[in-house]
């Protein structure tokens, strides 16, 4: 935030993560003002409490088309053969217009 403050007019923050839920702004501890914050590979964006956007691009049939696929992938997670998954990297992640998922470990350890 001194950095912002002191040698900058804009910094923007811009992440793969998503925005919210278990996202950059859930793990930030930077003051409110200071940085812009791009998700989802810019897809969202948070600027301040009042103004925030995303990619309309993405229709609302497409969203809850992943909702869905999200919703499925939550299931076969909560399954003996497929609980794995949830502990290799960050697991299951529901960014604003795809999902993300990690496959395997550098240690090979999912059979």
């Amino acid at each position: 935030a001194q950095f912002a403050r002191r040698c900058a007019q804009t910094c923007a923050i811009i992440t793969t993560s998503p925005l919210m839920g278990v996202g950059v702004l859930d793990v930030s501890t930077m003051p409110e003002g200071y940085y812009y914050y791009g998700a989802s590979a810019g897809r969202e964006w948070f600027i301040d409490p009042r103004n925030k956007f995303h990619d309309r691009s993405i229709t609302a049939e497409q969203l809850k088309f992943l909702d869905k696929v999200y919703d499925t992938i939550q299931e076969l997670l909560n399954t003996q053969e497929y609980k794995y998954f949830k502990c290799v990297g960050s697991g299951l992640q529901k960014h604003y217009g795809h999902l993300t998922i990690a496959h395997q470990d550098i240690y090979n350890s999912v059979p």
